[in-house]
């Protein structure tokens, strides 16, 4: 049977771990969301980087929201997921790929495809799947990086207790 574990990054923002842990994180910085950690011998194989600034839609300086996603997969480009206001005030997702505007993107690293006008897919080769909204975040991990992840997403071990070792 495969287990999956699913990180959701939502709102202002709540954040739940791998392993189902919930917590809030209003900072207003980068963080790393998760990353590939505890491989051995080998190299690191991803990054994801969360950036969080104020809600300007809210009341200013009492909350943060999720801005900007930068995936970093090993051998692959940089991937930074964004997001602007469309004409009808919906906040839509964007993408950039090493600075420059995508749609859709393919190599032997990762996967980019839209779905629909409000959710963008990136498929990472190391066994990872980021979906991201322009707004929020659900960062799914398969059996490949159990016990292999770190960052606000703890660690997938099906363990609560040491997602922030």
């Amino acid at each position: 049977m495969c287990v999956l574990g699913t990180c959701s990054v939502v709102g202002d923002p709540h954040i739940t771990t791998f392993d189902g842990k919930s917590f809030s994180m209003y900072g207003k910085c980068s963080y790393v969301l998760s990353e590939h950690c505890h491989y051995g011998s080998g190299d690191k194989q991803f990054d994801i980087e969360l950036q969080n600034s104020d809600c300007k839609e809210y009341v200013q300086g009492l909350m943060s929201c999720t801005r900007q996603l930068i995936v970093r997969v090993k051998g692959g480009p940089i991937i930074t997921l964004g997001s602007s206001k469309s004409a009808a005030n919906y906040i839509t997702p964007t993408v950039l790929l090493n600075g420059n505007v995508a749609d859709r993107y393919v190599d032997e690293t990762v996967e980019i495809e839209f779905v629909g006008a409000e959710n963008v897919l990136v498929h990472g080769k190391p066994g990872f799947v980021v979906h991201w909204t322009g707004h929020n975040v659900y960062v799914t991990v398969g059996p490949a990086l159990e016990i292999k992840t770190c960052g606000l997403c703890g660690t997938f071990n099906h363990e609560v207790a040491d997602d922030f070792h």
